[in-house]
């Protein structure tokens, strides 16, 4: 079995990466671009954009794109993209936790 090569690799896992500057066309109501930038550096609701640079150049796969999408849309809350504010909170949380039981 050949292996695959590194170019191989890397065009598979990025063969549906669009730039962020095309994110709006692939959103009802086209959103404003300045909006999806805004997705990708601050995140809503505690949930990024995962993006990817290449050449200096942002991208995202539609895979991410869905991936976001679908986490603003459901009833759980996000854990995996956590603002500091939350962070700080559950911090002091286990804090007290700890000292209630004297550690």
């Amino acid at each position: 079995m050949p292996a695959i090569s590194l170019s191989e690799s890397i065009a598979k896992r990025f063969a549906d990466a669009i730039p962020l500057t095309k994110v709006p066309d692939f959103i009802p109501g086209r959103p404003n671009i300045s909006t999806c930038w805004r997705w990708a550096s601050k995140g809503v609701r505690g949930v990024k954009l995962a993006t990817i640079i290449i050449g200096g150049r942002r991208y995202v796969t539609l895979a991410a794109l869905e991936d976001f999408l679908e986490s603003l849309n459901t009833d759980t809350p996000a854990t995996k993209n956590d603002t500091d504010a939350d962070m700080a909170r559950r911090a002091r949380e286990a804090s007290h936790a700890l000292a209630d039981l004297g550690c």
